[in-house]
Protein backbone atom coordinates (compact mmCIF):
# COMPACT_ATOMS: atom_id res chain seq x y z
CA UNK A 1 0.00 0.00 0.00
CA UNK A 2 1.40 3.38 -1.02
CA UNK A 3 1.45 6.08 1.61
CA UNK A 4 -0.92 8.32 -0.32
CA UNK A 5 -3.45 5.51 -0.61
CA UNK A 6 -3.52 5.61 3.18
CA UNK A 7 -3.43 9.39 3.60
CA UNK A 8 -4.66 11.84 0.98
CA UNK A 9 -1.80 14.19 1.78
CA UNK A 10 1.05 14.37 4.23
CA UNK A 11 -0.82 17.23 5.92
CA UNK A 12 -3.52 14.71 6.92
CA UNK A 13 -1.10 13.34 9.49
CA UNK A 14 -0.93 14.83 12.96
CA UNK A 15 2.64 15.83 13.75
CA UNK A 16 4.03 16.28 17.22
CA UNK A 17 7.25 17.78 18.46
CA UNK A 18 9.34 15.22 20.35
CA UNK A 19 10.94 18.08 22.30
CA UNK A 20 9.71 21.53 23.17
CA UNK A 21 12.10 23.74 25.07
CA UNK A 22 14.87 25.03 22.80
CA UNK A 23 13.60 23.32 19.64
CA UNK A 24 11.76 24.48 16.52
CA UNK A 25 9.79 22.90 13.69
CA UNK A 26 11.24 23.37 10.21
CA UNK A 27 9.65 22.16 6.97
CA UNK A 28 12.40 20.58 4.88
CA UNK A 29 12.82 19.43 1.30
CA UNK A 30 13.18 15.65 1.59
CA UNK A 31 15.55 15.30 -1.38
CA UNK A 32 17.91 18.02 -0.09
CA UNK A 33 18.06 16.54 3.38
CA UNK A 34 18.50 13.01 2.02
CA UNK A 35 21.39 14.07 -0.23
CA UNK A 36 23.27 15.36 2.81
CA UNK A 37 22.31 12.45 5.07
CA UNK A 38 23.54 9.92 2.48
CA UNK A 39 27.10 10.98 3.39
CA UNK A 40 26.57 9.66 6.95
CA UNK A 41 27.95 6.21 6.21
CA UNK A 42 27.33 4.90 9.72
CA UNK A 43 23.59 5.60 9.88
CA UNK A 44 22.20 6.09 6.38
CA UNK A 45 19.17 3.98 5.45
CA UNK A 46 19.06 3.12 1.76
CA UNK A 47 15.76 2.99 -0.15
CA UNK A 48 13.55 0.15 0.97
CA UNK A 49 14.89 0.10 4.52
CA UNK A 50 18.37 -1.27 3.79
CA UNK A 51 21.81 -0.02 4.62
CA UNK A 52 22.37 0.80 8.26
CA UNK A 53 18.81 0.33 9.45
CA UNK A 54 17.73 -1.54 12.55
CA UNK A 55 16.28 -4.83 11.38
CA UNK A 56 12.52 -4.62 10.87
CA UNK A 57 12.09 -1.06 12.19
CA UNK A 58 11.41 0.48 8.75
CA UNK A 59 8.70 -2.08 7.97
CA UNK A 60 7.20 -1.84 11.47
CA UNK A 61 6.87 1.92 11.08
CA UNK A 62 4.90 1.41 7.87
CA UNK A 63 2.52 -0.89 9.71
CA UNK A 64 2.29 1.42 12.71
CA UNK A 65 1.50 4.40 10.46
CA UNK A 66 -1.74 2.75 9.35
CA UNK A 67 -3.17 3.34 12.81
CA UNK A 68 -3.38 7.07 12.14
CA UNK A 69 -1.72 8.04 15.40
CA UNK A 70 0.26 11.29 15.79
CA UNK A 71 3.76 11.03 14.33
CA UNK A 72 6.79 12.46 16.09
CA UNK A 73 8.83 14.66 13.80
CA UNK A 74 12.33 13.34 13.10
CA UNK A 75 15.04 15.17 15.05
CA UNK A 76 17.86 16.37 12.83
CA UNK A 77 20.99 18.45 13.11
CA UNK A 78 23.88 19.42 10.90
CA UNK A 79 27.01 17.60 12.02
CA UNK A 80 29.95 19.97 11.51
CA UNK A 81 32.47 17.19 11.98
CA UNK A 82 31.08 15.00 9.18
CA UNK A 83 29.63 17.90 7.17
CA UNK A 84 26.24 16.23 6.79
CA UNK A 85 22.81 15.86 8.36
CA UNK A 86 22.57 13.55 11.36
CA UNK A 87 19.51 12.16 13.06
CA UNK A 88 19.02 12.22 16.82
CA UNK A 89 15.83 10.23 16.34
CA UNK A 90 13.50 9.34 13.48
CA UNK A 91 15.78 8.19 10.67
CA UNK A 92 13.59 5.17 9.91
CA UNK A 93 10.50 7.42 9.80
CA UNK A 94 12.27 9.81 7.48
CA UNK A 95 13.43 6.98 5.18
CA UNK A 96 9.92 5.52 5.04
CA UNK A 97 8.38 8.85 4.08
CA UNK A 98 11.19 9.51 1.55
CA UNK A 99 10.61 6.14 -0.09
CA UNK A 100 6.87 6.73 -0.30
CA UNK A 101 7.05 9.93 -2.30
CA UNK A 102 6.89 12.58 0.40
CA UNK A 103 8.55 15.77 -0.90
CA UNK A 104 8.43 17.93 2.22
CA UNK A 105 8.39 16.97 5.86
CA UNK A 106 8.44 18.75 9.23
CA UNK A 107 11.49 18.07 11.37
CA UNK A 108 12.53 19.10 14.88
CA UNK A 109 15.77 21.08 15.16
CA UNK A 110 17.52 23.07 17.88
CA UNK A 111 16.85 26.79 17.92
CA UNK A 112 20.57 27.33 17.25
CA UNK A 113 20.43 25.37 13.98
CA UNK A 114 16.92 26.30 12.81
CA UNK A 115 18.00 29.09 10.44
CA UNK A 116 20.86 27.01 9.00
CA UNK A 117 18.62 23.97 8.41
CA UNK A 118 15.90 26.14 6.88
CA UNK A 119 18.38 27.92 4.59
CA UNK A 120 20.15 24.78 3.34
CA UNK A 121 17.44 22.12 3.49
CA UNK A 122 14.17 24.04 3.66
CA UNK A 123 11.28 23.56 1.27
CA UNK A 124 11.46 26.27 -1.41
CA UNK A 125 8.48 28.59 -1.37
CA UNK A 126 7.29 27.37 2.04
CA UNK A 127 7.43 29.54 5.14
CA UNK A 128 6.85 28.18 8.63
CA UNK A 129 4.47 30.17 10.76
Amino acid sequence: MQLFELFETIQALTWKMPRDDGYKRVMIDVSKLDASWSRDKGFYITPGGGGDSIKGRYQRFGEWLKQGLPVEMPEVSFNDWHKCISFGNGRHRFAYFRDNGVKRLPVCVTEEQADYIKEHFGQSGYHDA
